[in-house]
């Protein structure tokens, strides 16, 4: 098993202790979680990023702007 990454949705400051707990809540795949952060794109309408990355994530954002 590898190192669990916490995920944030930036709108609402809920957490998750890992991107599989986060699909199941949400109701996407964890490959499309992933997919998503690191484009930059939204997830349902909210955006969510790795804790601790949340500059990473923002300027993914911004490019897509």
């Amino acid at each position: 098993m590898g190192r669990t990454k916490e995920i944030v949705c930036l709108e609402t400051g809920k957490q998750f202790n890992s991107v599989e707990n986060a699909a199941n809540a949400i109701g996407v795949s964890s490959g499309f979680i992933s997919r998503q952060i690191k484009a930059g794109k939204p997830i349902k309408g909210f955006y969510y990023y790795y804790a601790g990355n949340l500059s990473k994530s923002l300027n993914a954002m911004n490019a897509d702007l």
